[in-house]
């Protein structure tokens, strides 16, 4: 079985959007992945903002990443 065969979510570059939206890099990416997968790809700027929005509604929630 192939997995993780679909790259052309992939951020190639660091972004300053991650930063204002408080998503770690690979987590940004899974929540593109997820956003086009149900359709919402041409409103995900509109997903972003209220992942944002989600996220200091409830304290800046801690986010793992590899890095970390």
């Amino acid at each position: 079985m192939q997995m993780y065969t679909n790259m052309r979510f992939q951020v190639r570059r660091p972004s300053v959007e991650c930063v204002y939206i408080l998503i770690a890099g690979g987590q940004y990416t899974n929540l593109q992945f997820q956003a086009f997968s149900l359709g919402l790809g041409e409103k995900f700027d509109d997903v972003k903002k209220m992942y944002r929005e989600a996220n200091l509604a409830l304290g800046d929630i801690i986010k793992a990443s590899a890095a970390s």
